[in-house]
């Protein structure tokens, strides 16, 4: 088959696949939208983003609008997504968030946010099905206990 046959095979192709959707938000405005599209079906997405949805924001921020301006770090905002994804199936798209946290965090030289990342890293293999007060309440005791 000869080049220029395989590269409009190609370009056929790529034409007939489902293009993502027009991603906003967090997510837009953290320049993410090619790693949240390549990451996620579109099914986990729709549910990252319906189970995101933090105080005092608007619902479906992380995918949706347009945000002016932000003072939260990318791997923060990765951090704090995963604190919504509590159910134990929900761990492999935690550990795919908490691994991009890691590099973008490695990127911007945060190592701030590392201690964050590694714990809930810890939440979702120790603590996965329990809700945000056990988690707390079982870390506590545990810490009590080292001390």
């Amino acid at each position: 088959m000869n080049l220029k046959r395989q590269t409009q095979e190609l370009l056929l192709r790529r034409s007939r696949q489902e293009q993502p959707q027009e991603v906003g938000g967090s997510i837009a405005y953290h320049n993410l939208t090619n790693w949240w599209c390549s990451t996620f079906t579109a099914e986990e997405r729709a549910y990252i983003s319906h189970q995101y949805q933090p105080w005092g924001e608007v619902p479906y921020s992380l995918t949706e609008g347009e945000i002016a301006i932000s003072f939260r770090p990318t791997a923060a905002l990765l951090v704090d997504v995963t604190h919504y994804l509590n159910r134990p199936e929900d761990r492999h798209m935690v550990r795919r968030i908490l691994e991009k946290a890691e590099q973008e965090a490695k990127y911007a030289g945060d190592v701030s946010v590392m201690d964050d990342i590694y714990r809930a890293l810890m939440d979702a293999i120790m603590f996965s099905g329990n809700s945000i007060s056990q988690r707390t309440q079982t870390r506590t005791r545990r810490t009590k206990q080292l001390l």
